[in-house]
């Protein structure tokens, strides 16, 4: 495997080569997947970055090892993503003038709805025990 430096990019054939994907395959990938977007250089040829590159890779894994479609790899990238852009915002800077989340503001906004949910079929239990 490759040993990256920063800002080290792969040509479409190093990349081919060194995962065992074919180039057709690869420009097949960009199209369906909309967050592989390599950068061409000045002779227009594809290079990848290393978060290309990760991605080629979680592709790879998703389509031959674990055998989804296209479109089940597609909605398990959309997941992850949604995911890490909750997890983003949830522990992220705020914008405006509203105040950083403590981790007891975090723990409330979490566990609070589902003590509030619990307590609802306690008292739902309770109230089918006694008729």
């Amino acid at each position: 495997m490759a040993k990256y430096q920063k800002d080290y990019y792969l040509k479409i054939g190093e990349v081919s080569e060194e995962y065992a994907i074919e180039p057709h395959v690869l420009r097949y990938w960009e199209k369906e997947f909309p967050s592989l977007k390599p950068k061409k250089n000045r002779s227009g040829q594809r290079v990848y970055s290393q978060q290309n590159v990760a991605l080629i890779k979680k592709i790879k894994n998703l389509l031959y090892k674990q055998r989804y479609s296209i479109e089940g790899a597609k909605q398990v990238l959309k997941e992850e993503q949604e995911v890490a852009d909750r997890q983003t915002n949830l522990f992220s800077t705020p914008q405006s003038d509203e105040q950083p989340m403590n981790r007891q503001d975090v723990k409330e906004s979490i566990f609070t709805p589902i003590k509030n949910e619990l307590e609802e079929l306690l008292t739902l239990l309770e109230r089918k025990e006694t008729s």
